[in-house]
């Protein structure tokens, strides 16, 4: 896209070490066969708070086959690059698990870290080191593959209310009107919407420039992406055309939708204005992080990772403008918090469906808010999203909720290309500059 592509350059960013040989026994133990796996019942309460088997419902938790095993301090608990058939969690005592540079962190039960699986894949990317006496616990895929199915979750008139919004007030007034057809659902733009039917019919330039052309703000904006440092050659843009021949269909479809949203996010209520500024922000992050990994990746088109990246919390825009039309003191904002988020995922994949978005956007809303999302394909825009949203929460409060890295699905996807640490804190790093610029991008 229109932003500098990242370097793969050493960053300075430092990951801990395995701890000095001294603390762990000179003889240590094999790694886990399998054969020393006892069955175990585990309270439903514990289960639930598992990521990410715990969404699956009581009966499905309980029909589960759960082993167990104990390791006393030293042992190795798993092997890099050794098959595994299961999710590993971690119960009781205290892991280091250690890459194959010899770096590494440690995971102690109990912790938020612990309710992520230590391994999720069929081959372990790290070694597992008990540095106390430790239990785990082994959880079939096939778990996993359950805690990722789509069906029944998109929102449509027949859908039930969420089990953590059973008892939200807030939200059961959202949904009665969404019944009634009393909400107003956003609509796309008008030039987005010409563009995108334009874009079906395989449109000339001259047809889309004709289109764009219809809005001098947009067609600008157009001029000064075709003129910034991606794209600028030793002969600068001038005109639409010149503009949109440079940057390709593509990307002027996914620009053209992007700066077009932006006021969609407005509201006359000052609080709930302030929360859609915030909410903007962190489209525009996720966004341009979209946009750089998929130009690294090389596995889909930055320009339409740029969109996916801009629609992914789409589906808090109805719940904002609902309550910024409730009278001062009509809901309490934890309620509306809980809403925003266990039901945007939803709600924006069915605003996406109403916009007729492609279906690997579509369901970008839903997946996003998985972690572990797998849905057994190559390393794809999904994918791309999920890391973008991981990277977007680096160095912010929520990092002590987040996974390790080494464990989402769309991580392991990248194989020998995947993002080290270092890579991580290095575009983190040189995206605040990009961020910066984009968001002054997107001011309309």
């Amino acid at each position: 896209m229109f932003w500098q592509l990242f370097s793969k350059k050493e960053a300075t960013g430092k990951t801990q070490a395995r701890p000095d040989a001294s603390t762990q026994p000179v003889k240590q133990q094999p790694a886990d066969d399998g054969e020393g796996r006892k069955p175990v019942k585990l309270p439903l309460s514990l289960l639930k708070k598992l990521m990410p088997i715990g969404q699956l419902s009581e009966v499905e938790l309980g029909q589960i086959d759960i082993r167990i095993t104990q390791f006393p301090a030293g042992s190795i608990i798993f092997k890099n690059a050794g098959v595994s058939d299961s999710l590993i969690y971690l119960i009781e005592g205290s892991v280091f698990l250690e890459a194959g540079n010899g770096s590494g962190y440690e995971i102690t039960a109990g912790t938020l870290k612990a309710l992520y699986p230590l391994s999720n894949g069929s081959l372990h990317n790290m070694t597992a080191f008990a540095r106390s006496a430790a239990k785990v616990i082994y959880i079939p895929q096939q778990a996993m593959q359950l805690s990722n199915r789509l069906e029944g979750l998109l929102f449509t008139d027949e859908i039930r209310i969420p089990g953590k919004l059973q008892n939200n007030d807030f939200f059961r007034r959202f949904y009665h009107n969404f019944r009634k057809s009393k909400l107003e659902i956003p609509t796309l733009p008008n030039i987005s919407i010409r563009l995108q039917q334009a874009m079906q019919k395989d449109p000339g330039i001259h047809e889309i420039v004709k289109i764009v052309e219809l809005d001098p703000v947009i067609a600008a904006k157009l001029i000064q992406v075709a003129n910034s440092p991606f794209y600028r050659t030793a002969n600068p843009i001038t005109s639409c055309h010149g503009a949109i021949n440079r940057l390709g269909l593509v990307t002027t479809r996914s620009l053209v939708t992007s700066i077009s949203m932006r006021n969609l996010f407005r509201s006359k209520n000052k609080n709930i204005n302030i929360r859609f500024q915030k909410l903007w922000e962190q489209s525009v992050r996720i966004s341009v992080l979209s946009c750089t990994l998929a130009s690294l990746t090389r596995k889909a088109d930055p320009g339409e990772a740029l969109l996916a990246g801009l629609v992914h919390n789409i589906g808090a825009l109805p719940l904002l403008k609902f309550a910024s039309e409730q009278p001062e003191g009509a809901y309490d904002s934890n309620e509306l918090d809980r809403c925003l988020r266990h039901a945007q995922g939803m709600i924006g994949a069915f605003i996406l469906k109403k916009w007729d978005f492609p279906e690997r956007l579509e369901k970008i809303p839903i997946i996003c808010e998985n972690w572990y999302f797998d849905d057994n394909s190559d390393f794809n825009l999904a994918d791309i999203i999920i890391l973008a949203k991981f990277h977007s929460l680096m160095g912010s409060q929520a990092i002590s909720m987040l996974p390790p890295i080494n464990t989402l699905p769309a991580f392991l996807k990248l194989g020998d290309n995947a993002l080290s640490a270092d890579m991580s804190l290095q575009i983190l790093h040189e995206a605040k500059q990009q961020i910066s610029e984009a968001m002054n991008f997107f001011a309309v």
